[in-house]
């Protein structure tokens, strides 16, 4: 059997930090080696940022945002009014940017933001 897509339903929820890793992993392992669709349904917006190409928001049954997830996270505000988190690395970024002048980010993962921050500090 070779589905060409696999659909998850909030599959890490519950799951202790191990496991949790091991079954973003799995989900990784999965996409490189048989290049299928991976549709994932999440609200650990960390995860959907690190994992995914494109991203639906939807909210009261209708689709409320979609693009990149830096297209998508980068409206903070608006996902903020309609109940949902950023990925902490957009949380950090952000007041980051409202405290030094000049300064953005793009940043979606804490690695990223890591990479910036080292940057910004040289």
């Amino acid at each position: 059997m070779e589905p060409k897509i696999l659909i998850l339903d909030e599959p890490t929820a519950g799951l202790d930090p191990t496991a949790h890793k091991e079954i973003i992993s799995m989900i990784e392992s999965i996409r490189k080696k048989l290049g299928i669709i991976i549709i994932f349904v999440s609200h650990n917006m960390a995860d959907v940022a690190a994992l995914s190409d494109k991203v639906l928001v939807v909210n009261n049954a209708k689709i409320a945002a979609e693009g990149t997830p830096g297209e998508v996270f980068s409206r903070v505000d608006f996902l903020r009014e309609i109940g949902l988190d950023v990925p902490p690395a957009v949380e950090i970024m952000k007041a980051l940017e409202s405290r030094i002048d000049g300064f953005t980010s793009k940043a979606l993962t804490l690695d990223e933001a890591a990479d910036e921050v080292v940057k910004l500090v040289k």
